[in-house]
C-alpha cells in the first residue's frame, strides 16, 4: 500500500510539474502578448507625445501618463477657445457666417468635456453684435428666459433682413 501512495504521489508530483509547466507557458504567451499589446501602444503615439511614455512598462501607466498630458492641454486648450468665442464679433459678415463662427468652438468645448452653456454661448454671440444690433441685444438678454441657439439665429436673420 506505501508503494501505491509513494507512487501516487510522484504521480501527482509530476502531474503538478506538467501543469506549472503549461501555466508557465501561458504565461509566457501572455507576457508576448502584453509586450506585443505594448508596442503596438507606444506604435500609434505621434513622435509629439511619445516622449512622456518612453519607458514606461505597462498599458495603464501609459494612458495615466497620456491622460494626465492632455488633461493639462485641455485646460490651456479650453481658456484659449473660450476666449475665441468671447472676442468674435460680426463685423461685415452675414448673421449666417458669424454664427457659424461660434459653433464650431463650442463644439470643440463640448469635446474636451468642458462645454459652453446655452446662456454663456447666446451672451457671447450677442456681446459680438456690435451697435447695430443693440436693441435686439437689450431685448434678447434683459428679458427672459433666454433664447435657444435655433432660435436666436431665427431671431437675428429676421433683424437682418
Amino acid at each position: 500500500m506505501f508503494e501505491v501512495v509513494g507512487a501516487h504521489k510522484r504521480y501527482a508530483e509530476t502531474l503538478g510539474r506538467r501543469k506549472m509547466s503549461q501555466e508557465a507557458c501561458a504565461l509566457e504567451g501572455e507576457e508576448e502578448k502584453v509586450e506585443e499589446g505594448l508596442g503596438q501602444l507606444c506604435a500609434t503615439i505621434s513622435e509629439s507625445v511619445i516622449c512622456p511614455v518612453v519607458g514606461l512598462d505597462t498599458s495603464y501607466a501609459i494612458w495615466e501618463s497620456l491622460a494626465q498630458n492632455f488633461s493639462q492641454h485641455s485646460v490651456a486648450n479650453s481658456t484659449q477657445l473660450k476666449m475665441r468665442l468671447m472676442s468674435l464679433t460680426k463685423g461685415s459678415q452675414t448673421v449666417s457666417e458669424y454664427l457659424n463662427q461660434g459653433k464650431p468652438i463650442a463644439y470643440q468645448l463640448a469635446a474636451i468635456q468642458d462645454p459652453v452653456s446655452l446662456t454663456d454661448l447666446v451672451t457671447y454671440v450677442l456681446l459680438g453684435l456690435g451697435p447695430d444690433y443693440s436693441t435686439l441685444v437689450t431685448a434678447t438678454l434683459f428679458f427672459p428666459p433666454i433664447i435657444s441657439f435655433p432660435g436666436l439665429h431665427t431671431r437675428l436673420l429676421s433683424f437682418e433682413a
